[in-house]
């Protein structure tokens, strides 16, 4: 399964490079990838796609059309879709409750039949949405996502921060803007070069 999406992906790129390529465009909607797809599935050479379910390539499809829409919004700044290698690539394929479902401790695919589930569920309860079966390390993985009731509960304890966010939000809806440390790195890189240029033990060390 993982592997016949990569080949869609794959073709759907090669298919919008040369589209681009020959009249200076292409269409990239998820609306044409999908027509693409539905081409390729009934060619000759590739009518083989047909024993794999539809739903599932057309996943991987809805997040490229993203991609290329996100690109050229920023004009390629967050860049251009790329194929993915057999032997460099983690293989995984995207799921729904279109063509997914759980019961009890098993997940069904469509296409690949019941796959039992391992590990603790903590939100069992809650209504499937989507996922991601991933193979990492030789295993196959499903992370799931389910819809829950939020939670007021307030757990204590410390949390970390990417200081690149510039601002983050309280559940309370407070927002905090954190403070710019541009100067701060350049004083502590500027003293870090100073200590190293020093002799271990020295007065100045």
């Amino acid at each position: 399964m993982a592997g016949a999406c990569r080949f869609v992906r794959n073709a759907m790129i090669a298919a919008v490079r040369d589209e681009y390529r020959e009249a200076g465009k292409a269409d990239v909607r998820y609306f044409s990838l999908t027509k693409r797809f539905t081409a390729l599935r009934h060619a000759p050479d590739t009518d083989w796609l047909e024993s794999y379910p539809y739903r599932i390539p057309m996943l991987a499809l809805k997040g490229l059309a993203i991609t290329y829409r996100e690109a050229f919004k920023t004009k390629g700044r967050r860049g251009l879709p790329r194929f993915h290698s057999k032997w460099h690539s983690i293989p995984s394929f995207l799921i729904d409750n279109q063509c997914a479902r759980i019961e009890g401790e098993s997940l069904r695919i469509s296409g690949l039949g019941w796959v039992r589930l391992a590990g603790q569920d903590r939100y069992a309860g809650g209504r499937f949405l989507s996922g991601t079966v991933k193979c990492e390390r030789g295993k196959w993985f499903a992370y799931l996502v389910r819809e829950v009731e939020a939670s007021d509960e307030i757990r204590p304890g410390e949390i970390g921060i990417d200081r690149n966010v510039g601002q983050f939000a309280t559940s309370a809806g407070e927002i905090h803007y954190l403070p710019d440390l541009t100067a701060h790195e350049r004083r502590k890189r500027r003293y870090q070069r100073a200590m190293a240029r020093r002799d271990a033990g020295s007065r100045r060390h």
